[in-house]
């Protein structure tokens, strides 16, 4: 039974120091002070092992080693009182351990038991793991854990043992089972209280994360709001922007040309035209900007009839002849039999949205005396539309995002011109609402210019 008591003690002490050394070695990292009571619970539990293995002999010296266990104890309560967020009571503890001692000195040399010696230290030792294992069940049970139920448990047997040590403690039949209780006891928190650490900082970290988590969640919500609030307010000076200054604008281009004389120098006539030209490139622009941001927010409801495609395209070109004749282009148009196809369509949107856009872009990108080629096709249930420019092309970085409204893709025109980069973005827009295609076609290396295609669902039957 010694040798088996000594083994027991042996091993208890080596957990204990290998606590020690890791408790000490991550609070130097770390400054948790958490990992500091642990190391204290395991400095003062070796001292308090030598302590008793050393007063053996009397029973006021087995007594007062006894006595130093209440040290060690209330490191414990201290270190697992720290789980559960509870405070430590010091001011009740430190004056009953002091008492208890004080009342083990008065009572040493009465002609009473080693029992009732022994009871001041047995209660001062049981009071702080009571009062832990009570915070634990009662005061904290909403965040208990199952590992700190377990070290409840064991808590309340180490308060049970308190006061075995005082009935039992020289009964000599209790040796056999005093020890290695004790010894075992202290061995299951040698594994149980690391464990319990690393819950405890690991449910911290959660809730730590939980909390930037939800920080961030406000944050984003408020700055969602803002960007809501700047969004309406950015629409409505688009609004006022795209509506009420093109109404000037269309006044000034109207009464232009009748307030400055016609007759006029060669110079101001040249100042005159650039002015027309000007005022007309602003009103174009705010009229785009105006179209698209209609469409986007649905302020423009279409009027979907089934209608040929074939008028809405000579009139888009009769508006296109002038710029054509200033370039010198020719216009290739085959209509393939289709005047009397029809697509559920709005002849204004197809017209001043998606012709007159691709056209427009046709001629910017032609080459003074080039070609633009027009062809209708019949294909089944639905119409295509391809049309085809030999001039420089599109560039493969601004073909990739040439449908895109939030990427640059504006290019100056064979001849200078310039433009906002919202024309095909805006034919994307319409050609989607009209439930059609529209695609940029692949040419051959050699073969200059650019194509695009159209595809709308036919409607009705086709005349023949």
């Amino acid at each position: 039974m010694q040798s088996f008591v000594m083994t027991t003690f042996i091993i208890i002490m080596a957990f204990s120091l290998i606590n020690l050394l890791v408790s000490l070695t991550i609070y130097a990292m770390s400054k948790r002070p958490l990992y500091a009571r642990t190391g204290l619970f395991w400095l003062s539990l070796i001292i308090n092992f030598f302590i008793q293995s050393q007063a053996q002999e009397g029973e006021f010296l087995i007594v007062l080693g006894f006595g130093f266990s209440i040290i060690p104890l209330n490191f414990l309560a201290y270190a697992s009182l720290y789980f559960c967020g509870a405070p430590y009571p010091k001011r009740i503890l430190f004056p009953l351990s002091f008492a208890s001692l004080v009342v083990t000195l008065l009572i040493k040399d009465l002609p009473i038991s080693f029992t009732m010696k022994a009871l001041p230290f047995s209660f001062a030792s049981a009071v702080p793991l009571a009062y832990t294992v009570y915070m634990y069940i009662k005061a904290r049970k909403q965040t208990t854990t199952p590992l700190m139920w377990v070290n409840a448990v064991i808590l309340s047997l180490f308060v049970v043992h308190c006061f075995n040590f005082a009935f039992f403690r020289m009964v000599p039949e209790a040796q056999l089972w005093g020890w290695p209780v004790a010894y075992g006891l202290y061995q299951v928190l040698a594994m149980l209280i690391p464990a319990m650490t690393l819950e405890f900082y690991h449910n911290e970290e959660q809730s730590r994360l939980k909390l930037e988590v939800e920080k961030r969640t406000r944050e984003l919500e408020i700055k969602n709001q803002d960007l809501n609030t700047l969004a309406k307010e950015n629409q409505m000076l688009l609004n006022i922007l795209v509506h009420d200054i093109s109404n000037p604008i269309q006044v000034i281009m109207g009464f232009s040309s009748k307030l400055i004389p016609e007759r006029l120098p060669e110079e101001l006539h040249r100042g005159n035209e650039r002015f027309k030209r000007a005022l007309e490139s602003m009103f174009e622009t705010i009229k785009t900007v105006r179209e698209y941001h209609g469409a986007k927010v649905g302020k423009i409801i279409p009027t979907l009839l089934p209608v040929s495609l074939v008028p809405p395209m000579k009139e888009c070109v009769s508006l296109f002849e002038d710029k054509m004749k200033e370039k010198d282009l020719k216009l290739v148009v085959d209509y393939g039999g289709t005047e009397n196809t029809k697509t559920l369509t709005d002849t204004s949107w197809v017209k001043n949205q998606i012709f007159a856009n691709i056209l427009s872009n046709a001629i910017k990108f032609s080459p003074r005396g080039g070609e633009i080629n027009i062809a209708f096709r019949n294909e089944g249930e639905c119409i295509k539309i391809r049309i085809r420019d030999y001039g420089s092309g599109i560039p493969k970085e601004i073909k990739d995002n040439i449908f895109s409204p939030n990427r640059a893709t504006t290019k100056l025109g064979t001849s200078g011109e310039k433009g906002t980069g919202l024309g095909m973005p805006i034919v994307k827009e319409y050609v989607d609402r009209l439930d059609g295609k529209i695609e940029i076609l692949e040419l051959d290396e050699d073969e200059p210019g650019t194509c695009f295609e159209l595809e709308f669902k036919v409607v009705g039957i086709r005349a023949a």
